[in-house]
């Protein structure tokens, strides 16, 4: 539990806020000028990490969206990058006309700074987009991104 600590504010009536952050939460309660404060966790990521290691990079699943949820969680919270990039190419071997684990891929390649690699997939999603109807938006999009990232590559 955490230590009270005086408060700038004066709160009228008892208060309780929580704060989310990502799986977990900070408790506020407070009264007065007084303030105390705790982290609820919860096992959401230890959960998420065990899925990932025991059925996701052995390869047993085998729904491509699986890996592509696997690879955006790990691209998202910026960790163990390599095998979150594991994980959306598995994604995409299962499903290769995903525009989701395309998008993923070229972000984890752009934070890898693996450039030409990011160049590549969004050459790959232009070409996959063209193919279908009424996609000019992800074209340009795409396209966008393209430009962005040679930018990016090049300085």
């Amino acid at each position: 539990m955490g230590i009270p600590t005086e408060t700038s504010r004066f709160y009228e009536t008892l208060n309780f806020d929580i704060e989310l952050n990502q799986h977990d939460a900070q408790m506020y309660i407070s009264w007065a000028n007084t303030q105390i404060s705790f982290t609820i966790e919860t096992s959401t990521n230890a959960i998420i990490y065990k899925l990932i290691q025991e059925e996701l990079l052995i390869g047993e699943n085998k729904v491509a969206d699986n890996y592509a949820g696997a690879a955006a969680y790990l691209a998202y919270r910026g960790v163990a990058l390599k095998s979150a990039l594991k994980l959306a190419e598995k994604g995409k071997e299962l499903d290769k006309d995903s525009e989701w684990i395309s998008g993923i891929k070229i972000g984890i390649y752009e934070s890898l700074k693996l450039y030409d690699d990011a160049l590549e997939e969004i050459y790959q999603a232009l070409e996959l987009l063209k193919r279908k109807e009424n996609r000019v938006n992800e074209i340009s999009r795409m396209e966008t991104e393209y430009v962005r990232i040679k930018k990016l590559r090049d300085n």
